[in-house]
């Protein structure tokens, strides 16, 4: 079994690529974009992240941009 996100071939020799989750939408997300090259809508997608994704650590600012979002804690004032 290959790690998620990872490019592999099933029997009959066709690229696919693993992926953690079924939703509607999952091509959107961090995983998919990334193992589709497209680093800079992934680049989008991180800046100030508010989730990370519960299967892979991502971390994205929108939690449809992650298959098992997870709420990041609030950081708050780290003082002086």
């Amino acid at each position: 079994m290959l790690p998620i996100g990872q490019r592999g071939y099933d029997i009959a020799d066709k690229e696919v690529i693993i992926m953690a989750c079924n939703k509607e939408g999952h091509s959107e997300h961090i995983c998919a974009l990334t193992a589709k090259g497209e680093i800079d809508k992934v680049h989008q997608l991180t800046l100030h992240p508010t989730v990370e994704c519960g299967n892979c650590g991502a971390k994205a600012k929108d939690i449809d941009a992650v298959c098992d979002p997870i709420q990041l804690p609030e950081a708050g004032w780290l003082g002086d």
